[in-house]
């Protein structure tokens, strides 16, 4: 399910209203609109969403998932939703953190690392960096905040390694626990996948 749009309740009713050629000013439109306006509140919706539902028949378990894609996009989202259903698909083959740490991931040649920077203290200190964020060019321009860890293991997603051997150097580097980095890391390279930012090695 894909949320493009949200709108306030009052906004949707009038947008239905003139739609229908309607006169918004007439006794019959302003009755319709309080009465619909009730109903809404009496059910408490908040704000009304504007989007799409896609589905693809599977031979397992289906997956459900909500997505919030209310900036631009540049490309036609038909390619993107396809895209993203295979690769729900390809981490359904991928269930166990085992088989997804065996995977050969790499970075998608779109996407790009942002720095966040504040101005730093009154001694002079320049910038002070205060985040970071991975973010596709391309489609709907998934962005996902990084911390420093997270950065380092993109990095090293070229195709090369299995998703484990990197995540055994990056807990050699931070001095770190490996399983506690696994914990750490496989949801959001799940999300990571899932948004087309990593991508599996041919």
């Amino acid at each position: 399910m894909l949320q493009r749009e949200v709108a306030d309740p009052a906004l949707h009713v009038g947008t239905w209203q003139r739609d229908a050629g309607l006169e918004l000013a007439s006794p019959a439109a302003r009755a319709q609109a309080g009465a619909w306006l009730d109903w809404l509140e009496r059910e408490r919706v908040e704000a009304i969403g504007f989007g799409l539902i896609t589905l693809r028949r599977t031979d397992g378990p289906g997956t459900v998932v909500f997505e919030d894609l209310t900036g631009a996009v540049d490309d036609p989202l038909g390619p993107e939703v396809e895209g993203w259903l295979d690769r729900v698909d390809w981490l359904r083959s991928h269930e166990s953190d085992d088989t997804l740490l065996g995977a050969r991931l790499a970075v998608a040649p779109s996407v790009v690392l942002e720095r966040f920077a504040e101005p730093g203290t009154a001694d002079g200190d320049g910038w002070a960096e205060v985040g970071a964020a991975v973010a596709r060019l391309d489609g709907p321009r998934w962005r996902h905040e990084v911390d420093e860890p997270a950065a380092a293991l993109l990095a090293g997603c070229r195709g090369d390694l299995a998703m484990g051997e990197l995540v055994e150097l990056l807990a050699f580097a931070h001095d770190r626990p490996a399983d506690e980095l696994v914990a750490a890391t496989l949801p959001a390279v799940r999300e990571f996948i899932r948004h087309g930012l990593l991508v599996p090695a041919p």
